[in-house]
């Protein structure tokens, strides 16, 4: 039986309330609460919600987000240094968004906005590119926002760079499956894709892994 991979989504309006926020602040450990105050203040509610979730998803394995402690590879991706456990974290306009398991995983969220084509152009790999540009306009900024989730989420499985990785692989978009290759070839990746209110979320695993249907946590709770 194929491993699961949890996935979790909180909406983080309801920190507005500034003494939700100040008390949610205390929950989370010493760096994440230093990662939410050097965050920039429009920003400060997404990173306080994002500790919250993994708080949240760390629960399930009896591990207390707020004593645990992270180390971080050479690009900065954070893992757990007592724990084989993993764990992705996204946010994007008002949610915040985690996937966890026992391998390494991938979690991407984006909200569709207007996108800039020079953006596909540095960082799309040219299938990609001819993909974007051979649909009507109306379509190329819902298409490229979806993409950019799903390559997002792989280079964040693999814990690699960004910029570099990006325009290295393909994803390759049928109306059943979602595909990365590179030269060519498949990788041995298994996407996961969600709509959630419009916005585009993705989880990237291994592939005898899979991800699970979304658990909705209530900060106010």
């Amino acid at each position: 039986m194929p491993e699961s991979i949890d996935v979790y989504a909180a909406d983080i309006r309801c920190l507005e309330n500034e003494r939700l926020f100040a008390a949610s602040l205390l929950r989370l450990s010493a760096e994440r609460r230093k990662s939410a105050a050097a965050a920039a203040v429009q920003n400060r509610r997404l990173s306080v919600g994002a500790g919250l979730l993994l708080n949240h998803a760390l629960q399930k394995y009896g591990i207390n987000g707020r004593m645990v402690k992270f180390w971080h590879n050479e690009y900065g991706k954070p893992f757990l240094s007592d724990y084989n456990i993993y764990f992705s974290l996204s946010h994007s306009g008002h949610y915040v968004f985690c996937a966890a398991g026992s391998e390494e995983v991938g979690a991407d969220i984006q909200k569709n906005v207007r996108y800039n084509a020079h953006i596909i152009k540095r960082f799309f790999h040219q299938e990609e590119q001819a993909y974007i540009f051979s649909l009507p306009q109306s379509q190329q900024s819902r298409e490229f926002f979806r993409l950019w989730t799903f390559k997002e989420s792989c280079v964040k499985m693999l814990g690699s760079s960004l910029a570099r990785e990006l325009s290295s692989f393909s994803i390759d978009i049928s109306e059943q499956t979602v595909a990365a290759r590179a030269n060519g070839n498949a990788l041995p990746y298994t996407f996961t894709e969600y709509d959630i209110n419009g916005y585009f979320a993705a989880v990237c695993s291994k592939a005898a892994y899979s991800a699970g249907s979304i658990q909705w946590v209530d900060f106010a709770k």
